[in-house]
């Protein structure tokens, strides 16, 4: 089943796919972050440390149209460079595999199986690490919307569903 899927769209182009999608998708969730930051009156945060923004008030005008959400956008570019982390490592965990499995060893197959299913919990420990430090600078610095990095990380799923569907996967 994996072979057929890999026959039908090359491994590089199906990871290619999945980066581009979570590019586009991230840049999508940018301008929208924005557009809810600035239409629908978000109080902008305060940033302390680094000097982007400094104690904004909601009637300030002479900021642009991005430095207003500039914590949240910050936060999808961590999810987002964290989702193409996750693709890379899955992208690894499955071309070992895939060699495992046609080089036609019952026993490497059987621990290339154990490594895939391995890659995953990898896969969520780093997840898990990057929310917990977004938090952690969401709450000492401001300067890390922790909503933009649950959003950045769901930039995953979306790219995974894409891959299944140009590769014809039904699941």
């Amino acid at each position: 089943m994996i072979n057929e899927n890999l026959d039908k769209m090359n491994s590089n182009a199906l990871i290619k796919r999945m980066v581009m999608v979570s590019i586009i998708t991230a840049l999508f969730l940018v301008v929208a972050g924005s557009v809810v930051y600035n239409v629908f009156g978000v109080q902008p945060v305060r940033v302390p440390s680094f000097g982007i923004i400094e104690n904004l008030t909601a009637d300030d005008t002479n900021i642009s149209f991005f430095a207003r959400a500039m914590p949240f956008i910050v936060g999808v570019i961590i999810g987002a460079g964290v989702s193409v982390v996750k693709i890379l490592m899955l992208a690894a965990a499955v071309n070992r595999f895939a060699s495992a499995a046609s080089a036609g060893d019952a026993e490497a197959s059987k621990a290339a199986a154990v490594r895939l299913r391995l890659s995953g919990g990898a896969r969520f420990l780093v997840t898990a690490c990057v929310l917990v430090a977004a938090g952690f600078l969401s709450v000492r610095t401001g300067f890390v919307d922790i909503i933009g990095v649950v959003f950045g990380v769901l930039v995953y799923p979306v790219a995974l569903y894409s891959s299944k569907k140009a590769a014809g996967g039904s699941r």
